[in-house]
């Protein structure tokens, strides 16, 4: 729910939500049930594996807000996946909110 109503909150035109490859098609689905009874926000669900690989979506796209549903699979600075989203964040200054309910492994070290 809170991905699902943060374009509309932050005002966002071109927003983009990042999830696992198997959760893309129920957040879809999910997204669809929601319309009925929430205020309809126009977004672009991808997976992380389709950003890491098509070089092109983000930037094509032109997001203004990327919310990274369970961030954690952003954590490898040197994943291609990891260097096109901090690249669009960079070089447009979109609005990046990271989400997860597990951002740790072992201790708060691992930030």
């Amino acid at each position: 729910m809170v991905s699902y109503l943060l374009p509309s909150v932050m005002k966002a035109e071109r927003a983009v939500l990042l999830v696992p490859g198997a959760l893309r098609d129920k957040t879809v689905r999910e997204f669809r049930a929601l319309r009925n009874d929430w205020i309809h926000t126009h977004m672009t669900v991808l997976s992380y594996e389709k950003v890491s690989t098509d070089p092109d979506i983000l930037p094509t796209i032109k997001p203004d807000l990327i919310i990274a549903d369970e961030c954690h699979k952003l954590k490898s600075a040197k994943s291609s996946c990891t260097r096109r989203v901090m690249r669009q964040w960079r070089d447009t200054g979109c609005a990046f909110v990271p989400m997860s309910g597990s951002l740790t492994k072992r201790s708060f070290m691992d930030w």
